[in-house]
């Protein structure tokens, strides 16, 4: 059915697409505009480009020989688009945080919190601190507060955070804190927030959000 159309429409270029069974109007395809073809079919098309020339005017066309020809090279492409479509999957799907503690500085932090958008960012500065410049998402937990231990208590201690201060020294200290009260996951930038500032990551401005009151 198929060739048979396809010989028409070579035949009757003018004809309406529908008097061959093929309907006027092309379904809507959300992915049209990408303009992508299914990789089996770029297989396909490079491995005829690629393929033998006939000689004495033998057409080879969709045949057994034809067949024979192309597979190797189709089967290498489809090999390539295999192990290309892993590698892709493998850097979207990055590796879980491990377990543990950590120490870090401000640059592979930054790499670590683009692929871990499930990181929580602890900034243990003073308040006037994290209104000067802190990063983007920070949660503020001022290290020199009397109820410092018991907001700590209160996260969320199977999450995975990131600890900071100004320069690595307030957040050193609270290590064994967040050890003793069950942390699981702890990566501490021991360069601190000067150390983001310094490497010129991105930062912003403002007082901590208040926190959410509790019914």
């Amino acid at each position: 059915m198929t060739l048979t159309v396809l010989v028409q429409l070579f035949k009757n270029t003018r004809k309406p697409l529908n008097e061959f069974g093929v309907d006027k109007k092309p379904r809507e395809n959300p992915r049209a505009k990408q303009h992508t073809a299914p990789f089996p079919t770029m297989c396909l098309l490079i491995a005829i480009s690629l393929a033998p020339q006939p000689q004495n005017g033998q057409i080879i066309f969709m045949d057994h020989t034809f067949f024979q020809m192309t597979r190797p090279l189709t089967l290498a492409l489809m090999l390539a688009g295999h192990l290309l479509g892993w590698a892709q999957e493998t850097q979207q799907n990055p590796e879980p945080l491990k377990a543990g503690y950590h120490e870090i500085q401000s640059k592979q932090a930054n790499e670590i919190l683009k692929e871990h958008e499930e990181m929580v960012i602890l900034d243990i500065r003073t308040e006037k601190e994290y209104a000067a410049g802190h990063i983007k998402k920070a949660k503020w937990v001022d290290f020199y507060q009397d109820d410092f231990k018991a907001k700590l208590d209160k996260l969320d201690k199977k999450k995975p955070y990131l600890v900071h201060c100004a320069s690595g020294g307030r957040s050193g200290k609270s290590m064994q804190l967040f050890k003793d009260l069950g942390f699981t996951r702890v990566y501490h930038m021991n360069d601190g927030f000067r150390g983001w500032e310094k490497a010129q990551l991105p930062a912003e401005q403002g007082k901590p959000k208040p926190e959410p009151s509790t019914p």
